[in-house]
């Protein structure tokens, strides 16, 4: 069978020229177009979806790297993606979480329908970038897949833009140019979360095969968007946010720095910003999330009714 070997490629693709939107600003998502999702809060709670425990797994497998075509090159019947780890990309310091694994995704999507990808508007905002990427499941590093080679069969291609979103929701509905057949989409949340809601979300921090992001919560609702502290970096873009019932909560837009420059070792180098969290309140705001029960009126998944008002 063909293969597309996903071995490496500029993970931090996304964060460059990126306009990073404070956390105060949630109100509106698209502010800039170009924001990225980024920061850790108090400790980093990421994990590797291989060391994941079984329910975020069978999750994962319908979640979409988004890797651009142009990364992929033809070696016999195989196809790679070349490039450095994520530690050789952003001049990591020593000991920083995953340096030593290779990098892909410049965003991440989850399935929504056969056909139907949902994904931050900024992210895929025309045609024109929408079929500048394949999209691909099963990016991942686990023990059945140590070296991460993805099958022909689940690298897809953009047909179309089925919904976009307007105004201060930063959303795009991709569909693909075939239904996906060998895992579900996942439901959408028809209504919002309430503050203090767990949450976690599963995508491609800085380009990495998948990540699961665990205990985390809604800190603030707002009428289209959540407030989170969620652990997220350039590459989250897109990534769905999930209830504690396993359904789309949302899509991560936008948030803080997520890397400084210091100087360790005698030599400069680059290293995650953490921020202290105090119960609901997070140094610099925190992580914002478009709500999906606000895309799914848009889109039709949803009942018109479901709004909610500023919350604290």
């Amino acid at each position: 069978m063909l293969k597309i070997c996903l071995l490496a490629a500029g993970g931090a693709a996304a964060l460059a020229g990126a306009v990073t939107a404070a956390a105060g600003d949630d109100g509106d998502p698209r502010q800039g177009q170009a924001m990225v999702p980024q920061a850790i809060y108090n400790t980093d709670d990421r994990t590797l979806i291989g060391d994941a425990p079984e329910d975020a797994q069978v999750l994962a497998r319908s979640v979409v790297a988004l890797v651009p075509t142009t990364d992929l090159q033809q070696v016999g019947d195989s196809y790679k993606v070349w490039g450095l780890t994520h530690g050789e990309d952003l001049g990591l310091c020593t000991g920083v979480a995953f340096s030593e694994i290779q990098a892909a995704a410049d965003c991440s999507g989850v399935l929504i329908g056969p056909d139907l990808m949902l994904t931050a508007g900024h992210c895929v905002p025309d045609m024109v970038q929408c079929q500048a990427y394949n999209y691909v499941l099963g990016f991942e590093v686990t023990d059945r897949n140590p070296e991460n080679v993805v099958s022909a069969d689940q690298v897809y291609r953009c047909a179309g833009i089925a919904h976009a979103g307007e105004d201060r929701l930063d959303f795009t509905v991709v569909r693909l140019d075939r239904p996906v057949t060998d895992r579900p989409p996942i439901e959408i949340e028809s209504g919002p979360l309430d503050t203090g809601a767990p949450i976690s979300m599963i995508g491609h921090p800085s380009g990495l095969p998948q990540v699961l992001t665990d205990n985390a919560q809604v800190l603030a609702v707002r009428p289209d968007a959540y407030l989170t502290n969620l652990d997220a970096f350039g590459g989250n873009s897109g990534s769905p946010v999930f209830s504690a019932a396993g359904r789309v909560a949302g899509i991560l837009v936008s948030g803080q720095s997520d890397f400084e420059e210091i100087q360790a070792a005698g030599r400069r180098c680059t290293k995650p910003v953490y921020y202290h969290c105090d119960g609901p309140r997070c140094d610099g705001g925190g992580e914002v999330v478009v709500r999906s029960d606000r895309i799914g009126q848009m889109i039709g998944l949803a009942p018109a009714n479901t709004s909610a008002t500023d919350r604290p």
